[in-house]
């Protein structure tokens, strides 16, 4: 149903921001994509998806957290939306 899917996003969501204040504040800015197949995360899931006008690739959303792939989509960057 699409509150279960809602339920999913959330707690991808939630464990983002926890991989974003333990790496962030370590100042460590690219993880690597086996990172959340550990944490059991599909790339593919989002809320929605928008351009970064400075690297001009996809950031996909959930919901205060996003994931930016480098482009050899090995390596990804944790964004935290700006309030």
């Amino acid at each position: 149903t699409i509150f279960s899917d809602v339920k999913l996003l959330k707690q991808v969501d939630k464990i983002l921001g926890k991989m974003y204040s333990k790496f962030y504040t370590d100042k460590i800015k690219w993880l690597h994509k086996e990172l959340l197949d550990y944490e059991g995360i599909s790339p593919s899931l989002c809320v929605r998806q928008e351009t970064n006008s400075t690297t001009n690739r996809q950031i996909r959303w959930f919901f205060d957290y996003g994931i930016e792939f480098q482009e050899d989509q090995t390596h990804f960057f944790i964004h935290k939306r700006k309030m």
